[in-house]
């Protein structure tokens, strides 16, 4: 779990005064303290998460009350902002069009990452949106945190230990199992993953990956076929963005062939198997007949030369949307994680070897 203990213990407390037959005044932090084994300074902290969010009323030496559930979402601009969509530009005009009928509008987003969100807390709260959808990489437990406390609607993606929060995401564990049974189906034993050492707190997405490669290949899973060994991060601070690419693509090209069995097919998102097959190719390999290529790409992104797992941004989002509409309009909505299937599209990038075993 990524989340400071008050925030969980907040949850906690919440559900059990829920639960609870609590018409007076509640308990007193130092009962709290020992019913839930903590310290006063962690209770103080989460009781006051429940006072921002109204769900309790402190009153001094009156002490305090419990208001029930946390009060509904006040609307009072129509507007919904959403951080992370890759190509928003051409997906938010297309879900403006589909959600108008409910009165909301869509506002793209770009937040920078801070380490410290009281930074942009005064930003955030003059925003005129109603609710926050963060897709993708925006959407940090710092971010989750502050919305949360603040009492305004948040949808993010599936981080861990923020069930209490609706969450999207590209179902990596599924998709690529889908991936290696396609490979496997097509002769491949060999088949390598080169992609990006996430940040800590988005690892559990590469652990997801790693686990369809152990499920699916089994006895033949070989771990120095996963070539991931530095963050995109570590790559930028020596060079721009594309250089970046070009370079890990390098990299994991000279280990992978290097191996002494090499894989006869690579997985990777589509921008670094661009510069794999340009390397390849430099040094006379013919793709697929010598080496087959599987991309990963976001929809609206997609070069039909390469046999692609689509990643469905627009799909996510559209989702993600129609649960924030549900949200400020008061429907009961119970917090979901929500895993979204990609789409396979076929191209020539990868080589049938079934005939060859």
């Amino acid at each position: 779990m990524f989340d400071a203990i008050y925030h969980k213990l907040s949850r906690e407390l919440e559900a059990y005064f829920a639960a609870g037959d609590f018409r007076g005044r509640l308990p007193g932090v130092l009962p709290l303290c020992r019913r839930f084994n903590t310290s006063k300074k962690t209770m103080s902290k989460a009781l006051h998460v429940l006072q921002r969010r109204g769900v309790v009323n402190i009153e001094g030496t009156r002490g305090m009350f419990y208001n029930g559930s946390a009060p509904k979402y006040p609307v009072r601009y129509g507007i919904i902002g959403i951080c992370g969509l890759i190509q928003q530009e051409k997906i938010i005009p297309l879900l403006n069009e589909k959600i108008r009928h409910t009165g909301f509008a869509l506002l793209g987003l770009d937040i920078p990452f801070l380490k410290n969100p009281g930074q942009l807390s005064d930003w955030f709260l003059r925003l005129p949106v109603d609710g926050i959808i963060l897709l993708n990489s925006s959407s940090r437990p710092a971010l989750l945190d502050f919305f949360y406390e603040n009492n305004i609607p948040v949808i993010g993606c599936t981080l861990p230990g923020y069930e209490h929060i609706n969450g999207y995401e590209p179902d990596h564990y599924q998709t690529y199992s889908k991936i290696l049974m396609y490979l496997r189906r097509r002769g491949h034993r060999r088949i390598a993953l080169a992609a990006f050492h996430p940040e800590r707190i988005f690892q559990f997405y590469f652990d997801q990956i790693e686990d369809a490669f152990k499920d699916i290949l089994r006895n033949e899973y070989d771990r120095s076929l996963i070539y991931a060994p530095e963050t995109l991060g570590a790559y930028l601070t020596h060079c721009p963005m594309e250089s970046a690419f070009s370079h890990f693509a390098q990299d994991a090209f000279r280990h992978l062939t290097a191996l002494p069995e090499p894989p006869t097919a690579i997985v990777a998102e589509q921008h670094i198997l661009f510069h794999i097959r340009t390397e390849a190719e430099s040094r006379g390999l013919s793709i697929p007949e010598d080496l087959s290529l599987f991309s990963v790409q976001y929809y609206f992104q997609r070069d039909p030369f390469y046999t692609t797992a689509l990643v469905r941004d627009d799909v996510a989002a559209g989702c993600a949307v129609r649960k924030m509409t549900d949200m400020l309009t008061g429907k009961e909505v119970v917090p979901q994680h929500i895993f979204v299937p990609m789409t396979f599209k076929q191209g020539m990038s990868v080589a049938d070897l079934s005939g060859k075993q």
